[in-house]
């Protein structure tokens, strides 16, 4: 393709000579009028019409060139996208044999796939952790020695928790608590058994977990609650303690352990919580339960919306939630 000005620039110059002629051409030709100089007047007005319509060429013929151009380029695109789709087609028969008109080729190929796509998945599961979840066992009411654990076949990774507790007593629920107060902090770069864990099991950690410390320095509070993030979710924990007394009066600690899963909206910011696993010990009163479906709007058990009674008509253990068999922590 020759050279040539931009269609734009061509149109500009052409508009521009237009323009001109009003301010400068015309003035000059009314000046020759006046002094009656007719061939000096005939002259502006040639030099003028030549010009306009020179440039005026010259525009067709630069819109010409481009308009080759790009049919130039065009055809050299639908060469390219046709050698590329011929390039596909070739690599899809090779692959799939269509050549031989086989169904054991067609079928060998097909399991090749699905078997490159089961090894990825996996693999990408392995990194994220899929719907694997961590969660924090503690067997004191101070909450200073405890365990990281995790549910779920894959590992859990780039694990952060802050817990908290409400300074309330082992018969207060979350609303009276005097005030919130951090009891610590902790990281972990991944919880995991090793191994994935094999079905049927795989929805249950029986390893011991990895232990930690606390330095809460504030003797029993028995309530605590931990806001959690990993590199596949949000999650709340709720656990609460209370200490029994065996029949030989050997003191006992009894917990509860709620695993909320942090609910969001289409910009991803929290509007509320699902219950998604529970695990209780043995001897854990019933009447120390629920203080943890009260707290905020949009509390979900196990998928499905909660209404609460008023403590008139008989509070939570009337409202008629229905709470899978919990899991014992022990």
């Amino acid at each position: 393709m020759g050279w040539h000005l931009p269609v734009g620039v061509a149109i500009g110059l052409l508009g521009l000579i237009a323009a001109l002629y009003p301010i400068i051409g015309d003035p000059m030709i009314r000046r020759f009028e006046k002094a009656e100089r007719p061939w000096p007047k005939r002259i502006v007005l040639a030099v003028w019409i030549f010009v306009f319509i020179g440039f005026a060429a010259l525009e067709l013929h630069f819109i010409k060139i481009q308009e080759a151009h790009q049919d130039e380029q065009h055809t050299y695109e639908m060469c390219v996208q046709d050698a590329r789709f011929t390039q596909t087609i070739n690599g899809l028969n090779q692959n799939l044999r269509t050549e031989e008109k086989t169904l054991s080729g067609v079928d060998a190929a097909v399991t090749g796939i699905k078997t490159n796509i089961g090894e990825t998945t996996d693999a990408l599961n392995m990194f994220t952790g899929h719907d694997s979840f961590p969660y924090f066992d503690f067997n004191d009411p101070e909450f200073r020695q405890g365990y990281a654990k995790k549910i779920g076949r894959y590992p859990v990774s780039d694990v952060s928790v802050t817990f908290y507790t409400g300074d309330c007593g082992n018969q207060e629920g979350l609303g009276s608590c005097r005030y919130v107060r951090s009891l610590g902090s902790k990281t972990f770069s991944e919880i995991n058994d090793f191994l994935p864990t094999p079905p049927p099991a795989a929805k249950y950690s029986r390893t011991q977990g990895i232990p930690f410390t606390l330095n809460t320095g504030s003797g029993p509070v028995y309530l605590a609650f931990a806001n959690i993030t990993a590199r596949n979710g949000l999650w709340r924990e709720f656990i609460v303690l209370t200490q029994v007394k065996r029949p030989d009066g050997y003191p006992l600690n009894e917990r509860d352990i709620r695993m909320y899963q942090v609910l969001r909206d289409a910009r991803g910011r929290p509007n509320g919580r699902d219950m998604i696993w529970e695990c209780r010990t043995k001897g854990m009163p019933e009447s120390l339960l629920g203080f943890d479906l009260i707290d905020e709007a949009n509390v979900r058990v196990y998928g499905k919306p909660i209404h609460l009674l008023p403590s008139t008509e008989g509070g939570i253990a009337k409202s008629g939630i229905v709470f899978k068999k919990p899991q014992d922590c022990d």
